[in-house]
């Protein structure tokens, strides 16, 4: 079982209440995407872009190599077109 696996129930919540709050047609830039906070706004972002009508291109920073982030996240969310892990 993975992280997103774990929390789909908070993520949907989070999306059910914030979803309007988010801009469209936007680059979003999260460094520490990977860490303790970031991976649950990570987890969000990703879920709310999997989710939502509004499109939003997303760079997410990370230590961790390509593989290691496979092995931690969900890959349906991963792979999205609009995002990007550097």
């Amino acid at each position: 079982m993975n992280f997103f696996e774990l929390v789909e129930n908070d993520l949907e919540d989070i999306f059910l209440r914030t979803a309007h709050l988010f801009p469209e047609n936007k680059k979003i830039l999260v460094t520490g995407a990977t860490g303790f906070v970031g991976k649950w706004l990570t987890a969000a972002l990703c879920y709310i872009e999997k989710k939502s009508l509004k499109k939003n291109q997303y760079i997410f920073l990370s230590r961790q190599t390509k593989e290691e982030l496979k092995s931690t996240l969900d890959d349906q969310l991963f792979l999205s077109d609009s995002i990007q892990w550097k």
